[in-house]
């Protein structure tokens, strides 16, 4: 992670450190339905970004959570 980016990530990651932890104990609960259980794992995936990516969308430009939580491979 380059040294101007970094300060922005660890606020960001320390700012989702509770709601995540919230959401990581709703997703556990069992009485929850299915498509409930993976919007909160999106949501939860917010945490794990690395860098922004942004992708086009028929309504404008929009993050690309995948790409953008993905490890192997930097941003275009």
């Amino acid at each position: 992670m380059r040294a101007g980016a970094r300060a922005p990530a660890l606020t960001l990651g320390n700012d989702l450190a509770v709601p995540v932890g919230e959401v990581d104990m709703l997703r556990n609960e069992p009485s929850l339905p299915p498509a409930m259980v993976a919007s909160l794992a999106t949501i939860a995936a917010f945490q794990q970004v690395l860098r922004v990516t942004i992708t086009e969308t028929p309504v404008g430009p929009a993050l690309d959570l995948d790409r953008s939580t993905r490890r192997d491979s930097p941003s275009p």
